[in-house]
């Protein structure tokens, strides 16, 4: 059962959400054939919070090839700072996270990204 997200008590990370969300637009949603659909969810679960970026894009897969047919070369910077802002984050405020990027389907239409951060005091 999921409960209420308190704002005053759950912290976030700045400047974490937002690189998510450009890069389902940018990415996801340039060459789609589809309306794009974009979700950003919070869901706390006992001592976790869940923090979702959700598109119904052209997935990753698809992405490369395009801008590899393009000659196009993309070097992911956005998820490394991500990944160190991440980092830094957790070790200033003694938090233990997961951060994690998926294809939604086999085919890899969409992209779902996930970032879990544990408070032991909740």
């Amino acid at each position: 059962m999921c409960g209420d997200v308190d704002p005053a008590f759950t912290e976030v990370p700045s400047l974490v959400l937002q690189p998510l969300v450009e890069n389902s637009i940018w990415h996801g949603f340039t060459d789609a054939l589809q309306p794009g659909k974009l979700i950003v969810e919070f869901i706390k679960e006992k001592n976790r919070l869940i923090c979702i970026v959700e598109d119904n894009g052209i997935g990753r897969r698809r992405s490369r090839e395009l801008k590899g047919m393009q000659g196009r070369a993309h070097e992911s910077k956005g998820i490394k700072l991500i990944e160190a802002r991440l980092l830094a984050w957790s070790q200033e405020k003694g938090l233990q996270y997961t951060f994690g990027v998926f294809d939604n389907d086999k085919q890899g239409s969409g992209t779902r990204t996930e970032i879990t951060i544990l408070y032991p005091y909740a």
